[in-house]
């Protein structure tokens, strides 16, 4: 098993995590991999630190912020220029266990028909507690949650899933080639759920890889937490998931979208600034304005 896999992180003014997770990777046991950062416009020197510590990464400097979606999709066009034939999107907030890139390359070359895999995730300041152990998919009512109620052993062999988080995702390089990466539109939040489901629809299957293990410095939720500066991504790229993905009863779905919403903003301190973030997402995703806002 040497076949050459691509990671890629994408930073955005996050050096320290970044160079702490290029310091895990340093201990990946795989034999053949290259690592590309992708910097998107940085003001905090980044680029030139990460050169200057692990000098064997390829570093590109996009020049401004694209986004989740525009930054992975620059490592993705490195990465298949290079003929790396897996591609694994990971968190630059992340740290790798020594043979978790192993464990997925090998759940891929094992099944052919799987095109995605992901390893076990768990919280970075709690090393024992899953924050991504499964995964649960409502595309009528707009819902994509974690599903950490029964948590595999690293003995358990891998299991289907609906959708992966954008967090870690190695996939098989054609199908990112195929579908052309990332939606861009997105720009952060539900791109990983769009890839998922496209990944699906091109016939592959998913799996989660219970001997693949990372930790990741997150929320202290198990699902997605947002603020109201992530309210207005979540909530626009919700209602343009359903329009791509759910065939019929749209309307319906969309609806519940927003009642999920009104739900979230029941349950934060940040009423008014949740509001004015939502209804520029509702007036955004109406007039098809999607990428930044």
């Amino acid at each position: 098993m040497n076949d050459p896999v691509a990671i890629i992180l994408v930073n955005y003014n996050g050096k320290a995590d970044t160079l702490e997770c290029l310091a895990s990777l340093q201990q990946d046991r795989y034999p053949n991999k290259q690592i590309i950062v992708v910097d998107n416009g940085s003001k905090d020197d980044s680029a030139a630190a990460i050169r200057k510590a692990f000098p064997q990464t390829t570093v590109l400097e996009t020049g401004k912020n694209l986004g989740f979606t525009g930054g992975n999709n620059a490592g993705i066009l490195c990465a298949l220029a290079m003929n790396a034939k897996f591609i694994y999107l990971l968190n630059n907030d992340t740290t790798v266990h020594a043979d978790s890139t192993t464990h997925l390359v090998a759940a891929l070359e094992t099944d052919p028909h799987c095109g995605l895999a992901a390893p076990v995730m768990y919280y970075f300041d709690r090393p024992d507690t899953p924050w991504f152990a499964g995964s649960t998919l409502n595309l009528p009512h707009g819902l994509a949650l974690h599903d950490n109620t029964a948590p595999p052993t690293p003995a358990d062999p891998p299991r289907e899933l609906p959708w992966v988080t954008g967090c870690a995702m190695l996939f098989r390089a054609e199908i990112l080639r195929d579908l052309a990466g990332f939606d861009e539109r997105f720009f952060l939040y539900w791109e990983d759920v769009d890839l998922s489901l496209r990944t699906k629809a091109a016939g592959f299957s998913l799996k989660l890889v219970p001997a693949a293990r990372i930790h990741h410095k997150c929320g202290s939720t198990s699902n997605r937490t947002i603020n109201s500066f992530g309210e207005y991504y979540y909530l626009r790229n919700n209602l343009l998931l359903v329009d791509k993905h759910v065939p019929q009863r749209k309307t319906r779905a969309k609806f519940r979208v927003l009642t999920n919403a009104a739900a979230r903003w029941a349950n934060s301190g940040q009423k008014w600034k949740r509001s004015q973030a939502a209804g520029k997402a509702i007036f955004d995703y109406a007039r098809k304005h999607f990428g930044p806002a």
